[in-house]
């Protein structure tokens, strides 16, 4: 029969904090830049311009497509190659908002058209604008 020394594992509850302290800020800020990426890709994506729309495409297929592990180490291995070296956090961090913007692209562009085009223009445009429905009573449905 095994016995577990505890001793050994409270002496290591101060490297166990740490390293939770670090994911969590590794996880919002990638949720943060990740959601400002996905929804600017989002609206690229429905651009009535088609060299700004293919290009979100684009980036959505490749980043959706290929595993994030790849994109990790291309990042953080491959950079330096031409130059960028980043830290662990910076590459991972960027990486993973990078994947998870592409996704969040997706989410927010099937919201956007599941609103029914009668509630995007049920504002009118000379009062609040165009992309009023982002802001207005639509946003909660988008988002």
């Amino acid at each position: 029969m095994v016995t577990l020394k505890w001793s050994l594992v409270f002496d290591k509850i101060p490297s166990l904090l740490h390293g939770c302290a670090v994911t969590m800020e590794i996880s919002v800020l990638t949720l943060i830049f990740g959601t400002i990426l996905g929804v600017i890709l989002a609206l690229m994506r429905d651009s009535h311009i088609k060299v700004i729309a293919r290009l979100a495409q684009l980036y959505i297929w490749i980043w959706r497509g290929t595993p994030l592990m790849v994109q990790a180490f291309l990042i953080y291995f491959g950079l330096p190659n031409l130059g960028i070296t980043l830290s662990a956090m910076t590459a991972g961090t960027l990486s993973m908002s990078l994947n998870t913007g592409a996704y969040i692209a997706e989410i927010v562009r099937s919201g956007i058209h599941a609103i029914d085009p009668g509630q995007r223009g049920s504002r009118p445009d000379f009062v609040y604008g165009r992309w009023s429905y982002c802001g207005g009573c639509a946003s909660e449905r988008i988002f």
